[in-house]
């Protein structure tokens, strides 16, 4: 059973929430939120001085600035129970009203385009800054079904966010052990066989025989860095394509690539960036503001069919293209590997256009990595990587959002009646 009512009715809309000054509190920033992920988690804890969104453990936090809000940064915040906390200015805050609506139905409510739609159209202020205009949305006219039926459908569509959230857990764990591979085998040299090798030195550090420190170029085909020219359509090229920024790379990983937008670019820089399988795009600006500064993403033809035709770096990003696919897992984890060490000689020396700093083409020939010099060794240890690596469960996932958005506007709509299905509650309403 449905009513109507007005969406301030139904949630309460930047509910009041007692911070005291000069305590840490658990901090939530916009960079924290993934479009297509139900759950914003932090380990952040800052001290509150003033102002800012503040909210409870359960509650959603909606995105009202662009383009945040168009690509879908809405989030339930998870903390211990009714743990507070506060986070960037650029949040609406929406929490359930009690014996009226629950905390899981809200936020999904809040993904639909019912509510999301006219808060984007109500967006005024200068360009790039534009905010939506909370009263957009504090009267609009929703239909409110009762608490049991929220709760159903909360239920169908919380199966599918906690199939997602299990698969981005399984990726990460799977890249860790790649990594850790890569260091026992790479640098440790503690390789399969290893308890018969023979160490001799170098001027790089004592290493197996066998084994050699080899140039980070010798594994490159091609490299490309800087802009991607002036956007423009054209006779040759009359559509836009996906355009990977640095922003852009943990979107993709979690099978979050709806959100890689469309752009129109110049013929000749689509035809020079075009990524192929096998390609490492590694963000360029070594920006201090930057969060993304040096982190590598390999493109495979399974990112490449998600993109859906052709897709490019943008400016600020540095395009590799490895000699063979097995090398980009091998360039990738030891990209990994610099980073994790702190050993930013990936930067050492950058250059300046006056707007940011960029990485040189220096390192590819200021950086050594130790290989078996046989190249079928090589290859055997890499491919030993590669299923650690595997886009599987990043395909399960884009698979998994797809089903659940479809399933949520037609179950939050009323188009599937769920009051006759017999689904297990667990006796609680949240």
């Amino acid at each position: 059973m449905t009513q109507k009512m007005e969406f301030a009715d139904f949630v309460e809309i930047n509910p009041k929430v007692s911070l005291v000054k000069g305590k840490a509190y658990p901090f939530v920033d916009m960079g924290m939120v993934t479009p297509g992920s139900r759950y914003v988690l932090t380990a952040d804890r800052r001290e509150y001085k003033a102002g800012g969104a503040k909210f409870c453990s359960g509650d959603t936090l909606f995105a009202r600035i662009t383009p945040c809000l168009e690509n879908g940064k809405i989030a339930q915040f998870i903390g211990s129970d009714r743990q507070v906390g506060f986070g960037s200015t650029e949040f609406f805050v929406f929490r359930a009203r009690p014996n009226i609506s629950t905390s899981a139905y809200v936020f999904y409510l809040a993904s639909t385009d019912i509510i999301r739609k006219p808060a984007e159209k109500s967006m005024a202020g200068a360009s790039g800054r534009q905010r939506a205009d909370i009263a957009s949305i504090r009267n609009l006219g929703i239909e409110a079904p009762d608490l049991a039926t929220q709760h159903k459908i909360a239920t169908i569509l919380s199966a599918y966010d906690d199939l997602i959230e299990h698969n981005l857990r399984r990726i990460k764990i799977l890249e860790e052990m790649a990594q850790n591979l890569y260091r026992e085998w790479f640098v440790k040299f503690r390789y399969p066989g290893h308890q018969h090798a023979r160490f001799t030195d170098s001027p790089l550090g004592r290493i197996p025989k066998g084994w050699e420190w080899a140039p980070v170029e010798i594994f490159l085909g091609r490299t490309i860095g800087g802009g991607w020219g002036k956007e423009e359509v054209s006779e040759l090229h009359s559509c836009p394509v996906r355009v990977i920024r640095g922003t852009d790379f943990r979107k993709i990983a979690s099978g979050s690539f709806m959100e890689v937008p469309r752009r129109f670019v110049k013929p000749s820089e689509l035809r020079s960036r075009k990524l192929l399988d096998g390609d490492l795009v590694v963000e360029n600006s070594v920006n201090a503001s930057s969060r993304c500064v040096g982190t590598p993403l390999i493109v495979t033809g399974g990112i490449l069919n998600r993109l859906e035709g052709d897709a490019i770096c943008a400016s600020f990003c540095k395009l590799y293209h490895p000699t063979k696919p097995e090398y980009s897992i091998l360039l990738y984890l030891h990209m990994q590997h610099l980073l994790a060490e702190g050993r930013m000689n990936f930067y050492q020396n950058v250059a300046t256009n006056g707007i940011g700093n960029f990485q040189s083409n220096r390192f590819l020939t200021d950086e050594y990595l130790p290989v078996p010099c046989d190249e079928g060794e090589r290859l055997e240890l890499l491919h030993q990587l590669a299923p650690l690596l595997t886009t599987v469960y990043s395909e399960r996932i884009a698979v998994l959002r797809c089903t659940r958005d479809l399933l949520l506007s037609k179950l939050i709509s009323g188009e599937l009646n769920v009051s006759e299905l017999d689904i297990e509650i667990g006796g609680k309403i949240t």
